[in-house]
């Protein structure tokens, strides 16, 4: 790639490459290599090594294919000469095995054993003693992101806080508060993608973590105030891909000389490249927002519970204590609220990158500059559907029964003595409270949220139901582990509209503007969720986990789909599909 148009300004200027490989010389023979088809001998001529073993090619490109838009901290050119010379850290090898096992299987057409795989990869990072190495922790963080689908949320917890407290351990987020080890010398090529790494798995575990706060309704690990850390390379430099391989199916031949392509196309291969580097930035407020959104529900709720604790010392008995504040009335709470609405306008639409010339099923990182933006819309998809989950979450907590959750806990004598009805919603209570925590999970239940807030919530819904429409020839497994989560907050919402909606028509039987427009808000509600229950039925079988759709059966989901199907009895056009269905 042409050194004057990267205008290259991290480490990486400062590099040499002293290997016995060149990047662009690497990527080409691994990647030829990786996607030989099966039958066709190697010429001692062409220097390729002996045939690596099938699965373990396999799991490197499905990596790369469904992983990498989501953690790309393994360096392509680096990971694939490993993999192709037998030089792989054996950790990170069970990392990329297990983690893609589920891909793999399908595609070998054998079952791969997934539970095997993780109990080993557990054995290993739990009896490692000494410090771990690079590749080794691109590993574990591997393994934490991947465990879910076969371990469920307990394990991915675990994993993730063990992640990222060796992270601060072995202080990778003041990784740039010096200089450079070699004191202003210029680094090998190998020292730099070192480095470049470290950054990607401190700033992954950083994102997640915050994620993952925002979900469970604890503190977070990490202060991104104490990170002495850049942000990552722009992916140009860090795929570091031939722009000749990028170029083809892009009117470029083979046999084209690169620089005659005009500069035009140098732009729009460096654009696309740089876009996904972007999205970075795109993702960074957002990480901000939820953060905040985890202070203010956890400050709320212990300043009334102080409130209430001063009142029974101070006050007279039977005086009554003043109801606190909404949240919503709060500066930060309306501060927040604006920041997501604008942040949520300058998004890309992710279906303006639309290419009607390549099929999403056929779509893999090692392709042309189509592939790449291929790559590029599913993230800005995916951050649409992040941005309306995280702001329902603020909205649902706008309500006077958020200071009470706390206090309301469940005793057998509560369940004892209830209805069948009353029965079926405690258990649905304990459950969101056991898988998110108690700081906002019963909003996803709860009858009082304001109403401007409400209609912010519904209008939420509606707006993921159409970006799924209007992405549905993106294959659900590029989809990742987050997106069911946000979708069953919206479907949460959506289940108790219908059920409002539903009792106003049957006890309102005036006819005129308002029934109608009542009965075709219903309507729309009900083709709605069908389109997000089936997107969160569909990944909980990619992802070999059925926590969420189990909750969603417990809420009745089944018979809001069967009223969809009799008002739409011929399968909803414009849904997402899987090569798992």
């Amino acid at each position: 790639m042409r050194p004057d148009l990267l205008n290259v300004t991290d480490d990486r200027s400062h590099a040499t490459d002293n290997s016995e490989y060149t990047s662009s010389s690497v990527e080409t023979t691994t990647t030829a290599y990786l996607r030989r088809p099966k039958g066709i001998p190697e010429s001692p001529d062409t220097g390729i090594p002996p045939p690596i073993d099938e699965e373990l090619r396999e799991a490197a490109i499905a990596y790369y294919t469904f992983f990498y838009s989501i953690c790309p901290s393994l360096h392509p050119s680096t990971l694939l000469r490993k993999v192709v010379s037998d030089t792989l850290c054996p950790l990170l090898e069970a990392a990329l095995r297990a983690s893609t096992s589920v891909f793999v299987s399908r595609k070998l057409g054998r079952t791969v054993d997934t539970e095997a795989l993780f109990s080993r990869l557990f054995s290993a990072i739990t009896m490692r003693v000494e410090a771990l190495t690079v590749d080794e922790m691109c590993a574990f963080q591997l393994a934490s992101m991947g465990v879910s689908s076969g371990r469920g949320f307990v394990y991915f917890d675990t994993l993730k806080t063990s992640v990222s407290t060796l992270l601060l351990q072995l202080e990778w987020h003041e990784l740039d508060r010096y200089d450079s080890p070699r004191q202003g010398q210029p680094m090998t090529w190998d020292e730099w993608v070192e480095r470049e790494t470290k950054r990607r798995v401190l700033w992954i575990s950083y994102k997640v973590d915050a994620h993952h706060a925002g979900v469970v309704g604890c503190a977070p690990i990490f202060d991104a105030n104490q990170f002495y850390l850049c942000a990552p390379c722009s992916d140009t430099e860090w795929d570091d891909l031939s722009l000749t391989m990028l170029l083809q199916g892009s009117g470029a031949s083979d046999s084209d000389d690169i620089a005659s392509t005009g500069e035009a196309q140098y732009k729009t291969v460096l654009a696309v490249m740089d876009s996904l580097s972007l999205l970075f930035k795109s993702l960074s407020p957002y990480e901000s927002f939820v953060t905040q959104l985890v202070m203010l529900q956890r400050d709320a709720k212990t300043s009334w519970t102080q409130q209430k604790s001063l009142h029974l010392r101070t006050s007279s008995p039977g005086k009554e204590i003043a109801r606190p504040r909404l949240l919503g009335e709060s500066q930060l709470f309306q501060r927040l609220d604006t920041d997501l609405r604008d942040w949520r306008l300058k998004l890309v639409p992710a279906e303006s990158l639309r290419d009607s010339t390549l099929s999403p099923h056929e779509v893999c990182f090692f392709g042309d500059i189509r592939h790449k933006t291929f790559l590029l819309r599913v993230r800005y998809a995916c951050i649409s559907i992040y941005a309306v989950g995280m702001g329902t979450i603020l909205h649902l907590s706008n309500r006077p029964s958020f200071f009470a959750d706390a206090e309301r806990q469940t005793s057998p004598m509560d369940v004892e003595g209830a209805s069948d009805t009353h029965k079926e919603t405690l258990a649905v209570a304990s459950m969101l409270g056991q898988k998110f925590g108690p700081m906002w999970s019963q909003g996803l239940l709860a009858q009082d949220v304001e109403p401007e807030s409400w209609k912010y919530c519904v209008q939420g819904a509606h707006d993921m139901a159409d970006t799924l429409r209007r992405n549905s020839d993106i294959p659900l497994e590029h989809f990742d582990m987050v997106i069911p989560f946000a979708l069953f907050t919206s479907i949460t919402v959506l289940l108790r509209h219908i059920g409002q909606s539903r009792h106003k028509l049957d006890t309102d039987s005036s006819p005129g503007l308002a029934r109608r427009q009542r009965e075709a808000e219903w309507k729309q509600c009900l083709r709605d969720i069908k389109v997000m229950w089936r997107v969160v039925h569909e990944m909980g079988l990619i992802w070999q986990n059925d926590v969420l759709s189990g909750v969603l059966k417990l809420m009745h989901i089944d018979d809001v789909i069967s009223a969809a199907d009799k008002l739409e009895p011929a399968p909803p056009k414009h849904l997402p599909s899987s090569i798992f269905s």
